[in-house]
């Protein structure tokens, strides 16, 4: 057995297709199909049953294809072994939705760089309901994200199939966000009717988790409303132009892109929906993340274990 022929096998279990394969491995589909045949004579069993879509992994290849996934991991560790001393590593992708990464990102790399010193993260800001699909895609190993208990219980049904784990990391919901002198202020929580004349300061997408809140229920025809690039933006919107914003507990309290003494979170009711948000890590089995990308999702638990939202936020 090669390890190259090896590796075909995970791109064919990627794309459910031999032809499929052959062509992101710029192999012809002879080819490709003459090395598995090969290989499940060496072995014994049928790695793949054909089927009129394609092909799909016997029970006997999932084992196997765990087993490679492993295999694989490994032999980057050891080619990473040379590498340590090199500045440059390939950049792991973390996939998070903007209130997310706002928080994140920078205590992540952080924490990452301490264990990696020469290692290399991309963070790639999406709308939070497209994070769970990017990863069951293979856009990338790991993902962060809101889902509402429904969304998350459908997510687990599906994501269980290929092998991604999805761990609870925190409980939120979202708040109305406001500067202490703004005439809101006064209050700790506000019904949604009460929110008249108002001019908001919004991300330009949220998923459908994050809201929740319904904006059709908000958003009155009183109201108006700004859309700006990031949260750094809006928190300072707040701060400066008498706006206010809808955000999560974890953004408003660990974003520090502002003085967040300056801000007052609001508790809102009569909300459409229900704005409890549960804040998730994604990823692939331990089997199927590289030795860095395992350094990558105990730092994103380490982190959450020591986030504590104040009383007010839960």
């Amino acid at each position: 057995m090669r390890i190259d022929h090896l590796r075909y096998l995970i791109e064919i279990d990627k794309q459910h297709s031999i032809s499929a394969a052959a062509q992101t491995l710029y192999l012809g589909q002879t080819s490709l199909s003459t090395i598995v045949k090969s290989l499940e004579q060496e072995l014994g069993f049928a790695i793949f049953e054909r089927t009129h879509n394609g092909v799909k992994t016997t029970p006997e290849g999932e084992d196997v294809l765990s087993l490679i996934w492993e295999l694989n991991c490994r032999f980057e560790e050891i080619m990473e072994l040379g590498t340590q001393n090199s500045t440059i590593s390939q950049p792991i992708p973390i996939i998070t939705s903007p209130t997310i990464n706002s928080a994140l990102a920078l205590p992540l790399n952080n924490m990452f760089l301490d264990q990696v010193p020469y290692g290399n993260l991309d963070f790639q800001v999406v709308s939070g309901e497209d994070v769970g699909p990017m990863v069951i895609r293979n856009d990338g190993n790991i993902g962060v994200t809101y889902f509402g208990a429904e969304s998350l219980e459908n997510y687990r049904a599906i994501s269980n199939r290929y092998q991604i784990e999805t761990d609870i990391l925190l409980e939120d919901r979202l708040y109305l966000l406001v500067a202490k002198d703004h005439p809101l202020a006064k209050y700790d929580s506000l019904h949604c009717k009460e929110l008249e004349d108002q001019h908001f300061a919004l991300l330009p997408y949220y998923s459908s988790q994050e809201a929740a809140v319904g904006y059709a229920g908000i958003l009155a025809s009183s109201n108006r409303h700004t859309t700006f690039s990031n949260i750094s933006i809006i928190k300072r919107a707040v701060l400066t132009q008498k706006m206010v914003a809808l955000l999560s507990g974890y953004a408003i309290h660990y974003n520090h892109s502002v003085d967040n003494s300056l801000l007052k979170t609001i508790a809102l009711t009569g909300t459409h929906k229900k704005i409890r948000l549960i804040l998730c890590l994604i990823h692939r089995t331990d089997s199927r993340l590289s030795f860095h990308e395992k350094i990558v999702v105990q730092c994103i638990k380490n982190h959450f274990k020591s986030i504590s939202l104040p009383q007010n936020t839960k």
